[in-house]
């Protein structure tokens, strides 16, 4: 019976099509590892599983749905479902088969994984607060949404938003104050800009719209405390101006402890850098006390 197995690991187990059915009583599993299998679909015996917190499906490439009675693992803190080509998500997270809303939610989990899942279109079946309240690591790389709904703002505990490559992307709404990295690389339809690098009230904060897209809309802001946070920690993508990149980093006061990252999707170092070197090394002077630093890699081609 295993009643007492903790840990199950079938990865890369190419020729495992159909996972069996479970019988009552698995209440001990805790990690369940079924990502490069190929299985088409999860039995609904798979809610006798209820102290169940992780459910890796990641590059299960042919199955398609998620039976209603994954409800029933309210223990679950981490679902990986990334590269699932097939699978219909919004609808599987939260409705029911024959078409209702379910009255469960994920009420534990904290990380989310839809990395790469194709059929990800539209988030409104899915950005639901109330059924995910734990939420702290959302990740939508590569997905083909083309906006965020508002709702995003009232995931309390979100920290971090990957939505790195989603190429139909135009809009990014209000975010929550409790959001601390975005990451937004390779957003070629965001027709939006964000404030979020300006720290809020300092006398370089106003709006830079002009200057980092020409003509483009800034409609992308947060509370005044997250765009504070967010100063510390921002991943931005699309294109960053040397101006832009200079004006945020005098926004930050001398005696902030700051850990600031930008990754600039560009071709050269910008400008406001004051030492340049080609190669392996960087030599420098400083004085007495050893001064905050930003620092800048560019990466050519091989040779």
């Amino acid at each position: 019976m295993l009643r007492s197995l903790q840990y199950f690991d079938l990865r890369d187990c190419l020729m495992l099509e159909k996972f069996p059915s479970i019988l009552p009583g698995m209440e001990s599993l805790r990690t369940l590892l079924l990502s490069r299998t190929g299985i088409k679909g999860l039995p609904s015996s798979i809610g006798y599983l209820t102290r169940l917190e992780k459910l890796d499906l990641s590059y299960c490439q042919s199955i398609m749905d998620l039976p209603d009675s994954i409800y029933k693992l309210q223990h679950l803190s981490v679902l990986e479902i990334s590269h699932c080509t097939k699978l219909k998500i919004g609808r599987s997270l939260t409705y029911h088969s024959f078409g209702s809303l379910s009255e469960y939610g994920f009420l534990k989990l904290e990380y989310l994984n839809l990395n790469n899942c194709e059929n990800l279109t539209e988030l409104d079946l899915l950005m639901m607060p109330d059924y995910f309240p734990e939420l702290k690591y959302l990740y939508l790389d590569g997905t083909n949404i083309r906006m965020i709904p508002e709702s995003i703002s009232r995931f309390a505990r979100l920290r971090r938003l990957g939505i790195k490559n989603c190429m139909q992307l135009r809009k990014i709404p209000r975010l929550p104050q409790s959001i601390r990295i975005v990451c937004a690389m390779n957003c070629k339809s965001l027709n939006s800009v964000t404030k979020l690098l300006i720290k809020p009230g300092s006398r370089n904060s106003r709006d830079f719209t002009s200057k980092i897209f020409q003509g483009a809309r800034s409609d992308i802001s947060v509370d005044p405390q997250s765009s504070n946070r967010l100063l510390h920690r921002f991943v931005l993508s699309s294109l960053l101006f040397d101006e832009f990149a200079s004006e945020a980093k005098r926004s930050i006061s001398e005696d902030e402890d700051i850990d600031c990252k930008f990754i600039l999707p560009r071709i050269d170092i910008p400008k406001w850098f004051n030492h340049h070197s080609v190669g392996h090394s960087i030599s420098f002077w400083v004085g007495p006390r050893f001064p905050k630093f930003a620092f800048c890699i560019a990466f050519g081609p091989e040779a």
